[in-house]
């Protein structure tokens, strides 16, 4: 008779442990759909900030001067959280420059000095980093002296 209550308790356990284990798959995996949908359509951009999309205008250009080289650029912020500027790069060369920063919405113009060699006419490639960690993106053509 023991042996029986046994088998038959062991059996109740198989089975709730089976049960259990489906619930706890089912649940994981929507939870991660959940997650995953409001990933996608951007409904944690509101928890964690917003986000850093900044525009560059084509017209960023490049002018000698006594200084040195005479970077101007100018940059919207069209994203939804403050930007910084921390750094701006020419081919490499960085700019002569101050940290700036860049409301949502707003567009700014930079101005800063590069020591570098440029050839006329030619478009060189700029690079600026946020403080986010992001890297944007341009051209700029250099220009003949005046």
């Amino acid at each position: 008779m023991i042996p029986s209550i046994a088998r038959t308790m062991h059996k109740a356990i198989r089975g709730i442990s089976n049960l259990l284990s489906s619930i706890v798959l089912v649940t994981i995996v929507v939870i991660v759909g959940v997650a995953t949908a409001a990933w996608i359509t951007g409904v944690f951009s509101g928890l964690f900030g917003g986000s850093e999309a900044l525009m560059i205008y084509p017209n960023a250009t490049l002018k000698p001067g006594s200084d040195g080289w005479m970077l101007s650029i100018v940059i919207v912020n069209k994203g939804s959280a403050e930007s910084i500027i921390t750094s701006i790069d020419v081919e490499g060369i960085r700019c002569q420059f101050n940290e700036t920063s860049i409301a949502p919405g707003v567009s700014k113009s930079i101005e800063c000095i590069v020591q570098g060699s440029f050839t006329p006419n030619i478009q060189y490639n700029v690079k600026i980093y946020t403080r986010a960690g992001n890297i944007f993106l341009s051209k700029a053509l250099a220009l003949q002296g005046s």
